[in-house]
């Protein structure tokens, strides 16, 4: 697999060939069960076909049961100089639940060798709206992070989707999917908890200390072109996005044959203006209206100034520096929001 990634590079070069990458991001499953020597190997493709130059955060995602001491220590010679670190909670009975291999106990320890090993950009995911789950235990993940101080924590409501583990369980009648009073409740926890620890909500779904943001998810907020590798990889650039197929299998054939396993879409001028509202209303600096209007024509606060009023008048919006955004109010309601800001296709 790990070769095929290398010569899709090739394959993509000339479509990529003038993006000079500050950001490389392994993830989209667990990279690091993949030996390091392997990832090596994928890593001398890259440079030999783009320029590094500019990098300046390389990041892997992992389990926590992945990250020995000599993992770690491999990683940094690959020159990574980020972990994201799927965590999830440090509850035993609701890592059970949830289907993880790890515990609680090997979490800290995993984020502890981390540190020990010279970490100090380190990302951690939390889940939170579990069902049968108390708040308490929600309380305490956090109060664990917050010992921690991990420099950036994502944070994800859990999802009970039609196809999924958790959609079958549900289907079967083994929990309920949290009401959505319940999810916000849990959310504002979350918020409180963060922001008053120092915690910067820089997206709705992310917080870092100062200075410490994803700069590679910020790539994809301020809808700046990327190349994603791999299959069910996607990447963006000027008005295209292409998905390559998810099917491992048909993804090494095609490449076999040098052909790109992908599907391209070009993006119309009102997909552009939605997908601009939507992802930089989750951002704290919000949608850059004259910025928004110089690339567009599109003028938000004249040709949705009904929409744009009622939000200021329910205080989930406020217009700060010419620039729309969202209130915490707002950005518990952010997807309606968004779909009432949508221009029809």
């Amino acid at each position: 697999m790990m070769r095929a990634i290398g010569q899709e590079a090739e394959l993509q070069s000339d479509n990529f060939k003038n993006i000079k990458p500050e950001t490389l991001y392994f993830g989209g499953g667990t990279p690091t069960l993949v030996e390091t020597k392997l990832l090596e190997m994928l890593m001398h493709s890259l440079k030999n076909r783009f320029d590094f130059s500019r990098i300046v955060e390389t990041t892997i995602e992992a389990n926590p049961e992945d990250l020995t001491a000599e993992k770690l220590s491999e990683l940094q010679k690959l020159g990574v100089d980020r972990l994201s670190v799927g965590v999830q909670t440090f509850d035993e009975d609701t890592l059970q639940f949830l289907n993880r291999n790890h515990s609680g106990e090997q979490a800290l320890e995993a984020l502890n060798r981390c540190r020990t090993a010279g970490y100090s950009n380190i990302s951690v995911d939390l889940i939170f709206a579990i069902p049968g789950r108390t708040t308490e235990k929600l309380k305490n993940d956090l109060n664990i992070l917050l010992t921690l101080a991990p420099e950036h924590i994502s944070t994800y409501g859990l999802t009970v989707e039609h196809g999924t583990y958790f959609g079958h369980q549900a289907a079967k009648g083994k929990f309920s999917a949290v009401d959505e009073e319940q999810n916000a409740l849990e959310f504002e926890l979350i918020i409180e908890t963060l922001t008053s620890a120092g915690y910067q909500q820089y997206e709705i779904s992310n917080f870092c200390l100062p200075g410490r943001h994803s700069k590679h998810n910020s790539s994809y907020w301020k809808g700046e072109p990327y190349l994603g590798l791999g299959p069910g990889a996607h990447s963006f650039r000027d008005i295209y996005r292409q998905f390559n197929i998810s099917n491992n299998h048909l993804y090494m054939q095609a490449i076999a044959e040098k052909i790109l396993p992908a599907a391209v879409e070009k993006l119309s001028l009102t997909d552009r203006i939605n997908e601009t509202v939507m992802t930089s209303l989750r951002t704290e600096t919000g949608v850059s209206l004259t910025g928004l209007k110089e690339w567009s024509g599109y003028d938000l606060l004249k040709e949705n100034n009904a929409v744009v009023k009622k939000m200021i008048e329910d205080s989930t919006a406020l217009v700060v520096d010419d620039c729309l955004r969202l209130t915490r109010k707002g950005r518990m309601i952010a997807d309606k929001i968004t779909l009432d800001l949508f221009l029809e296709p």
